[in-house]
């Protein structure tokens, strides 16, 4: 590590984390993609972050839910790092608007293959747009089981969702979903 002066890369928050020990340690500069909050909230002087974390990230999602006049807000999240931690940090700031959150339930695809039980679960509950934590391919089985069940409300969800294989899985039940999306040079 001794002639590497800087890493650009770790795209994931779990990787960047531990790896950002030993980067400090040696003096190497780190810019990584991941988007969790403890990324940089350290005394390290070498490492950064590309893109926007996911605690600011959650309160331009719930200002943009605000400001479209939803008031109740539904949470699922995929119990993933990513898809749980943002659901949480999501809640949070929603909460702080003055959002209602009407629930918070998660799914995991080996004990709910279908998300049949979670969709019935989610569907007793009255609320205007649901917040989804989690990235595609199975937060796009989740929004076409959704929408198949009659949830017919906005989905609405972070860069996890920004994918081709969102419509591509989902199909026209991806319609009405509302993801947030981050520059990427290649594709424009």
């Amino acid at each position: 590590i001794s002639d590497v002066a800087a890493v650009v890369g770790h795209n994931f928050s779990s990787v960047a984390i531990p790896a950002s020990i030993t980067y400090n340690d040696a003096g190497v500069l780190l810019i990584t993609q991941g988007t969790m909050p403890l990324i940089t909230e350290h005394p390290f002087k070498l490492i950064f972050r590309s893109i926007v974390s996911d605690d600011r990230l959650a309160q331009i999602i719930a200002d943009k839910v605000e400001s479209m006049g939803y008031q109740s807000v539904y949470i699922v999240d995929d119990r993933g790092a990513y898809g749980n931690t943002f659901a949480i940090l999501f809640s949070e700031a929603a909460q702080e608007k003055g959002l209602t959150v009407v629930g918070h339930s998660s799914y995991f695809k080996k004990f709910d293959p279908n998300y049949l039980e979670l969709v019935q679960k989610i569907r007793e509950h009255n609320f205007d747009i649901l917040f989804l934590g989690g990235s595609t391919p199975q937060a796009a089985q989740f929004i076409s089981v959704l929408r198949e069940m009659g949830v017919k409300v906005p989905v609405i969800g972070g860069d996890g969702l920004d994918s081709n294989d969102l419509h591509k899985i989902a199909g026209d039940s991806s319609n009405n979903t509302i993801t947030s999306t981050l520059y990427h040079p290649n594709h424009y």
